[in-house]
């Protein structure tokens, strides 16, 4: 976004937000709310809107479940349209009574003024999402997984044809999902979906310690940031295990502990540079089960271990299964995989190199 559209874009929201602070702070987030979702389907279509709300409807342990289930399945030539239109819907009904619809709280004008600012970052970002796919990343890898599993009906795990076909890609399965349902533009709405999930979260457990107008502050910073700019402009899949791990801590402070360990298996079966930070909140988790009085520590802590292990280990077996190295093409010097150079490390000079 260029100098002029940007400040064309900053004073129409400043002069449409401004009158709400001051006059209705309520109203703010359910306005601009139904002014995306409005806009979105204006652009992108009613369905592509659809199949992203639907699939975000599920929520992080339904998105875990059903990237879980996908893992298992892909290799199936089962993944129709018509398969997720049915499945999806028919899950988000029967966890209808689960769902909790968020409150729109009585704000402060003060409130209100820090809420219009993360709202206006979350919105920047949604107009990046809205652009077709333009990436390296999203042309080659994440919007192909998709259009090759909407082509094939599942995918083949060929490293022949792709380097990094048994890769992690539990953030690419729900990509596929809303893909097959809605197409590109839907896969897209949810990648900043999840983006909105994670701010959410993240707001959440700064209210925890500060007061509400500094979380709302602080989260629009982190929203703001140019590193978030670019993964939900283009497709990556940073979004979506960002969510789930901070979704994870949060569910570990409200004593959600198998949901949370649930979260963090879906995260590292996403990507493995999840893993350290899984671990971070695994340690937590077994320290938040030792401080309630009475709680059955070990059971919990075995459980929530077992959950994360099941969870994240299927993409490493299944990398193991095809090509004898778990994390293939990476380490195979070490894992000695006869599909790929055992003489040169394989990597990426781009994530060495100082940003």
């Amino acid at each position: 976004m260029g100098k002029r559209p940007f400040l064309l874009w900053l004073g129409s929201y400043a002069a449409c937000a401004a009158p709400v602070v001051w006059l209705r702070p309520r109203w703010l987030t359910p306005l601009a709310l139904a002014g995306a979702i409005v806009w979105s389907a204006s652009v992108a279509g009613p369905l592509a809107v659809l199949a992203a709300l639907l699939v975000l409807a599920l929520g992080l342990p339904g998105l875990a479940v059903l990237i879980t289930a996908m893992s298992l399945t892909i290799a199936l030539p089962i993944h129709y349209p018509l398969l997720y239109w049915i499945v999806v819907p028919a899950a988000v009904f029967l966890l209808r009574r689960r769902m909790r619809l968020p409150s729109w709280p009585n704000l402060s004008r003060m409130e209100a003024a820090a809420a219009a600012l993360l709202i206006f970052a979350l919105l920047s970002n949604w107009l990046m999402a809205l652009k077709p796919e333009i990436s390296a990343d999203g042309l080659a890898m994440h919007l192909v997984i998709p259009a090759r599993v909407a082509l094939d009906h599942r995918w083949s795990f060929d490293v022949a044809r792709f380097t990094w076909a048994v890769m992690p890609m539990g953030g690419d399965w729900a990509y596929t999902a809303a893909y097959l349902m809605g197409g590109e533009a839907a896969a897209r709405i949810l990648n900043f979906g999840l983006l909105a999930w994670m701010a959410f979260s993240i707001l959440r457990l700064l209210a925890r310690w500060a007061t509400l107008t500094r979380a709302l502050l602080l989260t629009a910073v982190f929203v703001s940031s140019p590193l978030v700019t670019m993964a939900t402009g283009s497709m990556f899949v940073e979004n979506f295990w960002g969510a789930l791990v901070v979704g994870a801590l949060s569910a570990v402070f409200d004593r959600r502990f198998l949901i949370a360990a649930l979260l963090l298996g879906a995260a590292v079966a996403s990507k493995l540079g999840a893993l350290p930070f899984a671990a971070a909140i695994l340690v937590l988790l077994a320290v938040e089960t030792l401080r309630e009085p009475g709680f059955p520590w070990v059971r919990t802590v075995a459980a929530s271990f077992a959950i994360f292990f099941v969870l994240a280990a299927i993409p490493y077996g299944t990398a193991w299964a095809v090509t004898g190295n778990p994390v293939f093409p990476f380490l195979n010097t070490t894992f000695q995989s006869p599909l790929y150079d055992t003489s040169v490390p394989f990597q990426d000079n781009r994530y060495r190199t100082p940003a």
